[in-house]
């Protein structure tokens, strides 16, 4: 063999093995992708199983549900994941997958939803005077049931405030004038429940049309009580029961003596006073006047919710809160043991007059809603084209 033929075979022999090297190459790198790829689609699987894992925990117990792994393993790879408290009604989110050398991530926020509609006491205008005399009163929002014995809170769904008021200004001569202790609620049942601003959940215009519309001719619904000018209603009558509760509307002051009973719902449009004896109201107690007085003494009971409204002269309430701000105000008295309880239970009884009444007042168990999810991969999830 020449010496050229001899330089053709070995450059011949050169060429092809470094083809077989490059095609080597170019495969292991293609393999290298592909295996990169699942890895990043395993990683993000994990993430997710994870993520839906810990949402799903959180909203379904949002009060209480909290939890903080991180790098546990799991098959061939690793997960972190978080639930966590940023305010009081938000809780971050976080789920992180890891396989080789991928790693995703979900997070989002859970924010919460649902809740009570009322407070036990509810004031819709201006106050010029709250006034609570002695230590023995109470307003309460922890969740009662009108059959607990004192100092029991057995009702079924979420705490309501003690007070709520629509102005801000209204708020203040609230705290100032009620003691602390004697004021409960909020999730713990805490002392100072006090909370202001508009109510997002109840249209009281529509609440006390609904009411009114049920004793309007024609069709005056068969509970319907209706009471002519002021009225004393004292001794031991009882007005309707759990399961038929009445509608009792007073044109006027009403004042309450002895030990009455009622079940329903009490519409005042006078002042509202309850005097001597032990009164005892489950359901709603909704009072719309121009100004007025307010006047909790002796012993009642009141299971539910009170509302108390400011209206002008014709009784028309005001919209926005310099319009309310202008309204006759309302004098608050407490004296003696009066006790107010937020009552889910009494509330829903209601349904027996209308089934928009409950709707309209009662709460809603507290869940999660989650927003502004998010997710990230440490690469791009891009298929390499492997042919």
């Amino acid at each position: 063999m020449g010496k050229a033929a001899l330089i053709l075979v070995i450059a011949s022999v050169y060429s092809w093995t470094m083809t077989l090297s490059n095609r080597a190459a170019t495969f292991m790198d293609r393999e290298d992708k592909q295996a990169f790829y699942e890895e990043k689609v395993l990683a993000r699987e994990q993430a997710l199983i994870g993520f839906n894992e810990v949402v799903a925990n959180t909203v379904g117990d949002f009060d209480n549900y909290r939890l903080d792994l991180f790098d546990k393993t799991y098959r061939d790879g690793g997960f972190s994941i978080s639930a966590l408290s940023n305010t009081k009604d938000t809780v971050n989110v976080f789920a992180t997958g890891t396989v080789g050398r991928a790693e995703y991530t979900f997070f989002g926020n859970i924010v919460e939803r649902g809740g009570t509609k009322l407070a036990a006491l509810n004031i819709d205008g201006p106050v010029s005077s709250a006034t609570g005399i002695g230590g023995s009163y109470g307003f309460t929002g922890v969740n009662t049931h009108p059959d607990d014995p004192p100092g029991v809170a057995t009702g079924k769904g979420p705490n309501a405030s003690g007070v709520h008021s629509i102005l801000k200004s209204a708020d203040t001569e609230l705290q100032d004038g009620f003691r602390d202790e004697l004021v409960t609620g909020g999730k713990t049942g805490e002392p100072g429940s006090f909370t202001s601003g508009e109510n997002e959940y109840v249209n009281f215009d529509k609440l006390s049309d609904t009411i009114l519309g049920l004793c309007k001719p024609p069709s005056v619904h068969p509970s319907c009580i209706t009471l002519h000018g002021d009225q004393v209603i004292a001794g031991n009558d009882v007005f309707g029961s759990r399961e038929h509760p009445v509608i009792m509307i007073v044109d006027g002051d009403a004042t309450f003596r002895g030990e009455i009973k009622g079940y329903g719902v009490l519409y005042i449009k006078g002042d509202f006073k309850t005097e001597v004896g032990k009164p005892r109201w489950e359901g709603l107690i909704y009072a719309p006047t121009a100004g007025g007085n307010r006047e909790l003494r002796g012993q009642p009971e009141i299971y539910g919710a009170i509302v108390l409204r400011s209206t002008d002269e014709h009784g028309v309430p005001a919209t926005t809160p310099e319009e309310k701000e202008e309204l006759a105000p309302i004098n608050i008295t407490v004296r003696g043991e009066p006790n107010v309880h937020f009552s889910a239970s009494a509330l829903t009884n209601l349904s027996f007059l209308s089934k928009e009444l409950p709707q309209m007042l009662k709460s809603e168990p507290i869940t999660g809603a989650l927003i502004n999810v998010q997710q990230a991969a440490s690469n791009d999830i891009t298929h390499p084209n492997v042919y």
